[in-house]
């Protein structure tokens, strides 16, 4: 068999990092470089995820607080049970389209949750939200499973 021929044939650069590469280099030699990087770390400033307690969730529902609580898990394992109040909006190839019909104020106050802390369906519904515009969300980590270990309610069925 015959050696390849270059480094790409070879596979010692993965394609994702000189693309990553290519494009940091054309952003340097580009005048615009500095509006470009501060526009990219307002953007995940403004979209990095915060973090919510079980308590403060709790305190928020209990306090019937004007937000909005989305499981991203599928309709089965939403159907077992769920946080009181959520709403079910799978991350799936239909979630952009799901989420903006379920909370269409990309300003309001929205919490995601997933199954656990091992889950990591939640931080890829946040991720996707925020590349859709929304501004203020809020993950709790500990998902349902933490919930109801803690001894809160649930509900079951679907909405």
């Amino acid at each position: 068999a015959e050696a390849p021929q270059n480094i790409f044939e070879r596979k010692i650069v993965p394609m994702w990092q000189i693309q990553i590469f290519i494009f940091c280099f054309s952003l340097h030699v580009s005048a615009k470089y500095d509006i470009i990087v501060a526009q990219f770390l307002t953007f995940y400033e403004m979209n990095e995820p915060g973090f919510i307690t079980t308590d403060d969730l709790k305190k928020k529902i209990d306090n019937k607080e004007d937000f909005a609580l989305v499981e991203v898990l599928g309709p089965e394992t939403f159907a077992e049970f769920h946080i009181p109040s959520a709403i079910n909006v799978p991350v799936d190839d239909t979630f952009e389209e799901g989420i903006q019909k379920a909370v269409p104020d990309k300003n309001k106050l929205t919490v995601i949750y997933c199954r656990d802390i091992e889950c990591h369906a939640s931080a890829k519904a946040v991720r996707r939200m925020g590349m859709l515009g929304y501004q203020n969300l809020l993950e709790y980590h500990n998902g349902k499973q933490g919930w109801k270990a803690k001894g809160l309610p649930v509900e079951t069925g679907s909405k």
